[in-house]
């Protein structure tokens, strides 16, 4: 009756090796291995199914064995053929259960025992789908039994031992059912053994171990196909490893892959022990198919530990006492436990947390009560306490809720900076605010600091930068912005320091207008009407000589009016143009040129002067008048600027002219007049200029 106790047992277990229900089409009906001891040889197999098992078990095995020459030549003439192999009798399995050995009790209950569905005279499908499931788990244990002890595996008549081979020599090994026909081949299989190479038995992997309360589980990787065992034997010892004791009876037959949190492919057992924090050295044989173990595993010593909490603290319940503190009380755990530890007090603003701890060690476990000064306001608080051991188990009462309103601004933004580039775009950014009820923050701008500021954000910010755009093309030069902090009640800091930002310049200033002129044989001196800009900062000078380019001669105050030139020489052109900068760079067109011409001791006679330009008394044109002296060869070149336009040539006129009407003129716009003399030889003199007039 133990015996089949021990059957049902195994019933529920998958084995390390379990037997498959229906073979693979590439797994052989009968399946053997062999192992060289150095004095013997022993061959170990098994049928795959248990219709097999059946047919084996009535008509026996037979044994061939075949030298092999190198490379790979079988000698069939001097086959050796060994007696046939048959299982034991009931009388002989019943010998050696009375000699203790259960597992040989265990296979031959599985090989005689009588089935217990109905017999096949009623073949329903239900009677046939339970009669296979039957010979299967007979089959199943039938094979752990013969892996786990050499006596029942050769009691079942599927092991063979051969003292009589030549060391040195290869064979290879036959195996078959002694039943067969043309149309049904008898199932067989072969093994190759080497007597000149000892074989050991697969070496077990290292244990490692994960403690539990009052439990150790150990575990290891399953040994790849071909290496793996059928069981495990665990041993454990309790005195430091003086002496080491099977944790049970029978092996361990690894029942499923991944244990918990451990990954699948995990051999893996759970030893239950008596203490807690107990050191126990524990060490894991494996068990193979002949019946051998394997070396042990390396020692490893674990211990298990508490993993059960004290009971919850009772009756929170929290008070707020002003703005900042929240009274937290509760009332002890009952029953309180010897190993009790202490309390943990935390929040957080959903009753699922996270929580957050008020204090890094336990209150002493006397405590009921905690106040708290880093409440956040406006926001839903929830306080939980826990109740730990001395091993930091941890149980925690529900958690309770407190909300206040909050009456106190947040803090003054600091840190507000910012820039402003060419189109206007503007950068802000300022120190992120320490208030833990942070909302956001509002930007105001304004176009003076002493105006009204107005709010350019909409809703409230959550970043520390912010950007704006504004038009550059205003009268103002700066533009103002503050900044101010709100919490979650909608309380509002007060603003801070205010931004001074300046805006570029987009406009580039008006160009001077070169109004007179002097030449001597050495200099050439002219004067300027200033651009009428506010924001120059300086009055550029270039020159060239004519055939040239304009380069950069002088640069001047923006309040300067006239320079002389003194590096001229005779009989050479020069040509002179204005520009004024401002500010921020920007520089304006070039004023109307002017050009010159310098004779050593030449004369000017002949050049107009005094150029005055007035309305006529009808007002339908503009009468231009000079003075010069009457000279042979000489004619005047007039040019015309409309609103500072820039001069152009307007009119050719002839030397002994010394008035002029313009008639072609318009209300509302302001005309500008400029005279060149044309002297006999090419001499040409400067531009005499005559006021601005406006037309109304």
């Amino acid at each position: 009756m133990r015996n089949l106790v021990i059957l049902l047992l195994l019933a529920g277990a998958s084995g390390v090796r379990a037997q498959q229900r229906f073979p693979s089409p590439a797994m052989p009906l009968l399946q053997v291995v062999a192992r060289n001891y150095g004095d013997s040889i022993v061959l170990r197999w098994a049928p795959a199914t248990a219709a097999r098992w059946l047919q084996g078990n009535a008509a026996g095995y037979l044994i061939e064995r075949i030298p092999v020459d190198s490379p790979f030549v079988l000698r069939r003439a001097a086959v050796k053929t060994f007696p046939l192999v048959k299982p034991a009798t009931k009388e002989q399995f019943a010998s050696l259960a009375k000699q203790g050995n259960s597992y040989a009790a265990a296979a031959g209950s599985s090989l005689y025992a009588k089935n217990q569905v109905p017999t096949m005279n009623e073949p329903t499908l239900e009677n046939l789908y339970r009669h296979s499931q039957e010979g299967d788990l007979k089959l199943m244990t039938a094979s752990l039994m013969a892996d786990w002890d050499a006596a029942a595996a050769n009691a079942l008549g599927w092991r063979f031992t051969d003292r009589s081979f030549e060391k040195g020599k290869r064979y290879l090994y036959r195996v078959f059912a002694a039943y067969g026909s043309k149309e049904a081949p008898a199932d067989t299989t072969s093994v190759l053994v080497s007597t000149g190479r000892l074989d050991a038995p697969s070496p077990m992997p290292p244990v490692s171990a994960r403690p539990g309360d009052h439990a150790i589980t150990l575990f290891w990787e399953k040994p790849l196909p071909g290496f793996d065992f059928s069981g495990y034997r665990i041993e454990r010892s309790d005195d430091d490893g003086r002496t080491f004791k099977m944790t049970s009876k029978l092996p361990l037959l690894f029942m499923q892959q991944g244990a918990d949190s451990l990954p699948v492919g995990l051999v893996w057992f759970t030893d239950s022990v008596a203490l807690n924090s107990k050191v126990y050295q524990y060490r894991v044989f494996g068990l193979d198919a002949f019946g051998d173990l394997s070396p042990a595993s390396p020692v490893i010593a674990a211990k298990a530990v508490d993993r059960t909490p004290p009971p919850p603290p009772r009756e929170v319940s929290v008070k707020q006492l002003d703005e900042r503190r929240v009274l937290i009380t509760w009332k002890a755990p009952e029953p309180v436990p010897p190993d009790f530890g202490g309390y943990l007090v935390s929040t957080g603003h959903t009753v699922d947390g996270p929580f957050r701890p008020l204090f890094a060690l336990p209150l002493p476990k006397g405590t009921t009560q905690f106040t708290d000064t880093s409440a956040v306001a406006a926001l839903p608080n929830f306080y939980r306490v826990t109740a730990i051991d001395t091993f930091l188990n941890a149980s925690h009462a529900p958690a309770a809720y407190l909300f206040y309103k909050d009456e106190i601004p947040p803090e003054l933004p600091v840190g507000l900076s910012g820039s402003m580039d060419s189109t206007g775009w503007v950068t802000l950014r300022w120190n992120k605010s320490k208030d833990p009820d942070l909302l956001g923050y509002s930007v105001e701008r304004a176009n003076d600091p002493h105006h009204e500021f107005t709010t350019v954000t909409t809703g409230f910010l959550a970043d520390t930068v912010f950007y704006d755009s504004i038009s550059l093309k205003t009268l103002s030069q700066k533009i103002y912005y503050r900044l101010r902090t709100f919490d979650r009640s909608r309380n509002g800091s007060k603003p801070s320091a205010v931004l001074e930002l300046e805006k570029p310049d987009q406009i580039p200033p008006m160009p001077p207008v070169i109004k007179d002129f002097n030449i001597t044989d050495s200099s050439v001196t002219f004067s300027w009407l200033p651009s009428p800009s506010t924001d120059v900062q300086k009055m550029v000078v270039l020159k060239k000589e004519i055939g040239g380019n304009f380069r950069v001669w002088k640069e001047l105050p923006a309040t300067a009016t006239s320079t002389i030139d003194s590096e001229v020489q005779g009989k050479a052109w020069y040509e002179y143009t204005l520009v004024a900068e401002d500010r921020g760079g920007l520089r304006s067109e070039l004023s109307f040129p002017l050009r010159v011409r310098v004779y050593p001791g030449a004369s000017a006679k002949g050049e107009a002067e005094n150029l005055t330009a007035h309305l006529n008394t009808e007002k339908t044109g503009i009468v231009l008048t000079w003075q010069a002296e009457a000279v042979a060869g000489k004619s005047y070149l007039l040019y015309r600027q409309e609103n500072h336009s820039g001069f152009e040539m307007y009119q050719y006129l002839s030397g002994d002219a010394v008035s002029w009407v313009d008639t072609n003129i318009k209300k509302g716009l302001t005309y500008s007049y400029a005279l060149k003399t044309k002297l006999a030889g090419g001499i040409e003199s400067g531009l005499q200029m005559s006021a601005p007039l406006e037309v109304k």
